[in-house]
This record gives structure tokens, C-alpha cells and sequence, in this order.
């Protein structure tokens, strides 16, 4: 869906976050950021 894989993928039935998904570093980063959680 995002770079050369999307050539792969005709179409998206729904929604295109839920598909692609939530980069999970740069969230905790942001999530360590704004002090939503804390580092152990």
C-alpha cells in the first residue's frame, strides 16, 4: 500500500489507517514526548 508494494494492491475496502496500521515507534516516541507514559 505505501511505496513499491502498492502496485500490489488494487483496492482498499475500509479504512486505509486500519490497513497501513500505526508506526509503533515514532508513537511510543511521541507518547514518551507529551508524557502520556514514562520510559521504565
Amino acid at each position: 500500500i505505501q511505496g513499491r508494494g502498492g502496485v500490489l494492491v488494487e483496492k482498499i475496502k475500509g479504512s486505509y489507517s486500519n490497513v497501513v496500521g500505526l508506526p509503533l515507534a515514532e508513537t511510543v516516541d511521541e507518547m514518551l514526548r507529551y508524557k502520556v507514559i514514562q520510559a521504565r
